[in-house]
């Protein structure tokens, strides 16, 4: 099924300037999570909602945005940003009904996706009965870290190969669907 992309890409064209002013790399994140959500809703492999799967996707994580470029080298690398997240998710899910009602979305449509926001960078989803729309996200986010870009970073911040992998095998557990676990494994083993 082909997608009709003005609305999503009316958003992404929006939450750019967030997402390129918050962390390194976000912008790159958004624009690939982007793209792939918008490859897995025209190849219908899932029954998903694009209306609230897209803009979730996009959105997930502009909330970073919102600090200062002074202040965001001190939010970068894993131990700083999950010392944020609470705070930086709160920013995100305030931003997001605010950006959709220019769009035309309805309070239940922005209620689903801010619920998707809200656990999708979760490293375990605790949410019983997740959404497919959820799960998918959530994978993305985690399958992320087996990117050429991010594995390079990976060697870089943990220089023990052992604990690289230790990291990567743990995301890999993870990771829900079958789908994104192969390919991640398949990331791993190559990278």
């Amino acid at each position: 099924m082909k997608i009709d992309r003005i609305v999503y890409d009316q958003i992404f064209e929006k939450v750019k300037p967030l997402l390129q002013s918050g962390r390194p790399g976000d912008y790159a994140h958004i624009k690939s999570v982007y793209r792939a959500l918008m490859e897995i809703c025209e190849q219908e492999k899932y029954h998903v909602n694009p209306h609230i799967l897209i803009p979730a996707g996009i959105l997930h994580d502009c909330g970073f945005g919102f600090l200062k470029k002074k202040y965001i080298r001190f939010f970068t690398g894993q131990e700083k940003v999950v010392a944020m997240k609470d705070t930086i998710n709160d920013l995100t899910l305030a931003y997001v009904p605010v950006c959709l009602r220019e769009f035309g979305f309805s309070d239940q449509e922005i209620e689903k996706i801010r619920e998707i926001i809200r656990h999708s960078d979760e490293e375990i989803l605790s949410v019983t009965n997740p959404s497919i729309e959820l799960q998918i996200l959530h994978d993305l986010n985690l399958y992320d870290r087996f990117l050429l870009h991010r594995l390079k970073l990976l060697k870089t911040l943990y220089p023990d190969s052992e604990k690289a992998r230790a990291v990567l095998e743990k995301s890999l557990h993870h990771i829900i669907l079958p789908e994104f676990k192969k390919k991640a494994l398949r990331r791993m083993h190559k990278g």
